[in-house]
């Protein structure tokens, strides 16, 4: 549509032109016809050069556009399935960054070839096509990173490497990370100072996430042979557009398996009188809870039946995302959810396995688009999150590490909708641009 309406107005612009050309004509009979002609020719011929250039500029906007809603598509899928796998089993409250993940394992990929480059392809649905994928996610990225300027959001998304002083990186390696992840490297000595490079990284992300990520890396992580530290940190803080009053806060029970009466008290934040985006189906209600951005939104699955067992099978596949987004309405609705605050980190090593990157953690690893040798491997994924909702609004933070080490080898209704958030549910805080999930997290318990 922004196209057409362009391309009409250039054309009447163009008749504009033509006809004011020729009255001028017919008043001042004193110019001389043929200078008349060649004036109009030139401008005719200078505005259908420009139209056909804005033609040509629409269609590769239009291209950039379609090829990075592909990008975003694909990291819905990645995400809700990684999600679903990382959960699995779990009888406590979760919480991860998708966003952040994604961030890093690109800068890993970026340094992947052969097997190794195929199975990360596979499993994070980032694009084979090398040069396709660095432009995609690319724009994604300067998307993320354009939050920052926006009101009512403070926002924060950064990477940074964290090198072997003696390590030599391919000079290809360093132009596309700097290029395209906005990567920063910063030279560390692993081999004779790894404490200190513990200190150093651990720091960094503690000031990138506004001191809510503390101590992302262990000692059990870094050693005298680590070569490479890619990490990803992430923060974010909004106030809702509609705060819940603190006067209505109410302490309440939260069933956690109500077959098996196991309950908790916790303080409920309620609101009765407003209109919000709901989906509703025999299974499910998926609340949409506005920002003061209009950047981001947190989005809350509530199954009918949940509980502490089953809440795992209701996180939704991409497709069903996507329906329960496109088919949110404007109703009524009686709110009731649980304040919580979760802290949690993990390792996301096993889980990519059990998903099918198998190479990238095994001494016949392959990152020989990182460095010549191939003698590097991930030792693993750490990643730590912290995710508070309260009735001022939300503060979340994540950063994850994907840690590089020399392998063993020398190589509308009337009616209101009540939504009782008072058993497990599912949370997905998400961008409003592409519907990507920045942190997605399952609360069994909200004490």
């Amino acid at each position: 549509m922004k196209k057409l309406l362009i391309i009409n107005f250039a054309v009447f612009l163009f008749l504009v032109l033509s006809c004011k050309t020729h009255k001028e004509g017919e008043v001042s009979q004193s110019i001389n016809q043929e200078n008349i002609s060649e004036t109009q020719g030139y401008e005719k011929n200078a505005l259908m050069s420009s139209l056909n250039n804005l033609n040509k500029k629409m269609e590769e906007a239009e291209k950039k556009i379609s090829d990075t809603n592909k990008t975003s598509d694909n990291i819905i899928d990645f995400s809700l399935n990684f999600f679903k796998n990382v959960s699995e089993g779990q009888k406590d409250n979760i919480c991860i960054s998708p966003a952040s993940l994604n961030a890093a394992m690109a800068m890993a990929y970026t340094g992947a070839d052969g097997r190794t480059a195929q199975e990360m392809s596979d499993v994070l649905k980032f694009d084979s096509d090398k040069n396709q994928f660095h432009n995609n996610f690319n724009a994604y990225g300067i998307y993320l990173a354009y939050l920052s300027s926006k009101d009512n959001l403070d926002f924060n998304y950064v990477n940074r490497i964290f090198v072997e002083k003696t390590f030599n990186l391919l000079p290809s390696y360093i132009s596309i990370i700097n290029k395209y992840y906005s990567g920063n490297f910063q030279e560390q000595d692993f081999i004779h100072n790894h404490e200190k490079a513990l200190v150093e990284i651990n720091d960094w992300v503690y000031k990138e996430t506004r001191k809510k990520i503390k101590d992302l890396l262990s000692k059990n992580n870094i050693n005298e042979d680590t070569r490479a530290v890619l990490v990803n940190a992430l923060y974010l803080k909004s106030e809702w557009r509609y705060k819940f009053k603190e006067h209505k806060t109410k302490e309440e029970k939260f069933f956690i398996n109500k077959d098996k009466n196991q309950t908790v008290e916790v303080f409920f934040m309620n609101e009765n009188n407003l209109r919000y985006k709901i989906y509703v189906d025999n299974k499910v209600k998926v609340l949409e809870l506005p920002y003061k951005s209009n950047e981001i939104s947190l989005l809350i699955v509530l199954p009918e039946s949940s509980n502490s067992e089953n809440i795992q099978e209701f996180i939704p596949s991409a497709s069903e995302y996507k329906k329960y987004i496109d088919e949110l309405k404007y109703e009524e609705v009686r709110v009731s959810i649980p304040k919580f605050k979760i802290e949690m980190g993990f390792s996301a090593k096993k889980t990519f396995q059990k998903m099918g990157i198998i190479s990238a953690f095994e001494d016949y690893a392959d990152f020989s688009e990182m460095t010549e040798k191939k003698d590097i491997k991930i030792s693993d994924i750490i990643q730590k999150v912290f995710f508070e909702i309260d009735e001022h609004g939300t503060e979340a933070a994540a950063a994850t590490a994907v840690v590089m080490q020399l392998t063993s080898m020398p190589v509308e209704s009337q009616q209101k909708i009540d939504f009782i958030a008072n058993k497990p549910f599912m949370f997905i805080l998400k961008d409003n641009t592409f519907n990507t999930p920045l942190f997605s997290g399952i609360i069994i318990n909200p004490k």
